[in-house]
């Protein structure tokens, strides 16, 4: 099992912001490519990338001219005189650059992991989406301890990753940038009060530190962690978890549904399944097809994305601060209380608000589909 250290991280090879006074326009970027394809030190500085080809038929105009035909095996002063061309280039047309990440882990010199230690784990999923995981070993001892066929198949393709280090540790999340990850799943070591503690203590180590890195009481990352006993529900959710999980309370109430109806685990286990071969559960934003999701009722949608062979679940009801979604949940749950609504989300609405609440431009609905791509026929929906 592989681990990283701070010596295989790279760090950005020059300075991460190029800003002028009063910029138009920003560029934003992931990161720079390997030294040994690197034709000058600022952003896309890689002879094959068409970047800077583009930008310049774009503002064919400026006073600044662009030598186009760059190799990794120019002088020194060659290099220099590129990358100053293209800083003035930047200056006159007032243009603003910046990339995403401040440092990487590469393997075999491409970019595994983008954010020391975030990685991307389901093919299915991952060219379509931003989805990133964090998984720190010492939640999880062993590769062996996870069965799931799917996770061991893109472990051994080395599209997941560990990383050694206690999730307790301030050092730790500060080494692998915590506070950039899309999301945190923290995995109980075990089925006893003290594993349950040990989750507990993670979620506040890892909650804490975003506030005081982000300056906010307000949370700032979406956790989603796993205990054995319910009773530890309100104190994680003091701890800014988004979502707990309990594993002993949720067999117990499968065993009771299946008792009632007989045979619904089975339908139950097959959806919770996570794989490339049956239906599962996505979010598609309303933003995406406004002129065919926004404001419509739960019953409008189901019948119609019935017809392009979609199932609605529900949708859920985004809020904002700004440009910011919320995730504070005490903050959500008043948001909701204010239009009426249990939660956020609106699942089989029963009452007259749930069944009249329309979708918004924020909004996201669930679907169940055979793959993300399958949203694509939303775009065919006649009203």
């Amino acid at each position: 099992m592989k681990s990283y250290t701070a010596k295989d991280i790279t760090k950005h090879p020059f300075e991460l912001i190029f800003a002028e006074d009063n910029p138009k326009f920003l560029v934003i970027g992931s990161f720079p490519t390997t030294d040994l394809k690197m034709s000058f030190k600022f952003f896309y500085p890689n002879a094959n990338n068409k970047f800077w080809k583009v930008l310049s038929e774009v503002f064919a105009e400026s006073k600044t001219k662009l030598t186009l035909k760059v190799s990794v095996n120019d002088t020194t002063e060659t290099k220099e005189q590129n990358k100053t061309d293209r800083q003035n280039f930047c200056r006159e047309n007032k243009i603003a650059m910046t990339d995403m990440l401040a440092s990487c882990i590469r393997l075999n010199g491409k970019t595994l992991a983008l954010v020391n230690g975030l990685l991307e784990v389901e093919e299915k999923y991952a060219a379509e989406t931003d989805a990133t995981i964090l998984l720190v070993n010492n939640i999880i001892k062993s590769i062996d301890d996870i069965k799931d066929e799917t996770f061991q198949k893109n472990f051994h393709k080395g599209l997941i990753e560990f990383y050694k280090g206690e999730p307790t540790d301030i050092e730790v999340l500060k080494e692998i940038n915590i506070p950039l990850a899309k999301s945190v799943i923290i995995i109980s070591e075990g089925k006893d009060r003290k594993a349950d503690e040990k989750v507990l203590l993670t979620a506040y180590a890892i909650s804490n530190y975003c506030k005081e890195i982000r300056h906010t009481l307000s949370d700032t990352i979406y956790i989603v962690a796993e205990v054995s006993d319910p009773s530890f529900t309100k104190s994680l959710e003091m701890a800014d978890v988004s979502v707990v999980i309990s594993s002993g309370e949720l067999i117990n109430n499968i065993i009771i549904q299946d008792a009632v109806c007989r045979g619904i685990y089975n339908p139950i286990k097959d959806l919770l399944h996570y794989s490339n071969d049956s239906n599962d559960f996505f979010y598609v934003a309303v933003s995406d097809y406004p002129g065919k999701l926004l404001g419509h009722t739960f019953d409008e949608l189901s019948v119609l994305l019935r017809s392009q062979r979609l199932q609605l679940i529900g949708f859920k009801k985004n809020f904002f601060n700004g440009n910011e979604v919320i995730i504070d949940k005490e903050e959500i749950r008043e948001r909701a209380s204010k239009k009426n609504l249990p939660s956020e989300f609106i699942i089989n609405p029963q009452t007259k608000d749930g069944m009249e609440e329309r979708t918004e431009i924020g909004d996201e609905i669930i679907i169940l589909a055979f793959s993300r791509k399958d949203h694509q026929r939303i775009s065919n929906l006649k009203w």
